[in-house]
């Protein structure tokens, strides 16, 4: 069964530069890798898909129900029902059970939706979920898996992923592969997780010289891949070089000219030789540069010609380039001092106590699982929250 049709679709940015185009395929109970670089248009692509983006050309046409993974609003008070937009559902299937119900509250009622949120809620890795919950309790990544419970309880045939796997732990990944693993509808994922790509069934690449499909996961991809990039790399140095020497060619014949121009000259100098020959002598000459020149610029233009097809398939990448400026810190600078510090997140200790000293320009990882408290402290130590218990001294100025 096909669900998804792409014919000929290209895409531009906000401010109408192309992004990529003729892009076409068909997507049936399978999973596509979606690849390519930081603005190639992996994102618009989904967006077009779902019918929240225009499309510059071509035509989508969608055969069964599309879900798009959305952000949460930013409300950290709101809770996981208002977040997902099931707060007057659930609030009446609330005032039903408690016989406070409105007249018609019992015909308007989604009595499926508790299970399904539940179910929904699973599939996304969580063993249980109040739809009451504040979002403030939940960690960046544990937000990336509610995204998922509310994609998934639309139950569409075609699943828009976009980055699912960031901000996840590793049991969080392993919910979006178990997911993809066993889903019995369509997938477009957007990814650089490679562990990922590699269960897709193709992969599918957006880049500024065209789009290129190969069937397989990320390994069978990156093969040809590089393939085809050692291919335009060697066809562009083989162009460098046909354009140097056709131009080196058409310098030699006209310096060779330029030789014989001047020996003719210098014999109709000596005048020993009749007015009318020396005429058709000059002609000849001149004739024979012309025509000359005119093979050398032809010479030079398909070249020429051949070098910009070349590099039309060689994707030029801009390097990023970050400067750190150095701290100049003193190595026994006390930057953070924690004594004690403890952290609750809807009635759950995250952590503590705690202490901890940063002294001087160290560089500290900070690991743990999604909801171990990893966002939770550094707040903390940033002052943007308080500790529940303990104590900090912390040099603002640095």
């Amino acid at each position: 069964m096909t669900f998804l049709t792409l014919d000929r679709v290209a895409c531009s940015a906000p401010d109408g530069s192309p992004l990529f185009r003729d892009l076409t395929f068909s997507l049936g109970r399978e999973t596509l890798g979606l690849v390519g670089r930081n603005g190639a248009g992996k994102s618009t692509l989904l967006r077009a898909i779902a019918g929240d983006a225009p499309v510059s050309e071509g035509t989508i046409v969608r055969h069964g129900r599309v879900g798009l993974l959305h952000q949460l609003p930013p409300d950290q008070n709101a809770s996981v029902a208002e977040a997902l937009g099931l707060a007057t559902h659930f609030a009446r299937l609330d005032r039903i059970e408690n016989g406070r119900f409105a007249d018609d509250d019992l015909d308007l009622a989604d009595w499926t939706l508790a299970e399904r949120f539940q179910k929904a809620a699973a599939l996304a890795g969580f063993a249980a979920l109040d739809p009451q919950r504040t979002l403030a309790s939940f960690s960046g990544g544990q937000r990336t898996r509610l995204m998922l419970t509310g994609l998934l309880l639309g139950e569409p045939e075609v699943l828009l992923l976009d980055e699912p796997t960031n901000n996840l732990d590793e049991a969080g990944r392993k919910v979006v592969a178990d997911l993809l693993e066993g889903w019995n509808g369509g997938a477009l994922v957007a990814s650089h997780d490679r562990r990922l790509l590699r269960r897709a069934d193709r992969i599918v690449e957006l880049t500024s010289v065209g789009v290129h499909m190969v069937g397989g996961g990320w390994d069978a991809f990156d093969e040809q891949r590089s393939r085809e990039r050692a291919r335009a790399a060697a066809a562009l140095e083989r162009g460098e070089d046909a354009l140097r020497h056709a131009r080196r060619e058409k310098q030699q014949e006209a310096e060779k000219q330029a030789r014989r121009d001047s020996r003719g000259r210098k014999e109709a100098a000596k005048g020993g030789d009749p007015r009318i020959l020396l005429g058709a002598r000059k002609q000849r000459a001149e004739e024979t540069g012309g025509r000359l020149g005119k093979l050398g610029e032809e010479m030079v233009s398909r070249a020429q010609q051949g070098l910009d097809a070349a590099r039309r398939e060689v994707e030029v990448l801009a390097p990023i380039h970050i400067e750190l400026p150095p701290s100049r810190l003193p190595s026994n600078h006390v930057l953070i001092e924690a004594r004690g510090i403890t952290c609750t997140r809807g009635g759950k200790r995250l952590f503590g106590p705690l202490d901890l000293t940063l002294r001087g320009p160290r560089r500290v990882g900070l690991a743990g699982a999604n909801g171990s408290g990893k966002t939770s402290l550094i707040r903390i130590l940033a002052g943007i929250d308080r500790p529940d218990s303990g104590e900090i001294d912390v040099d603002r100025n640095r």
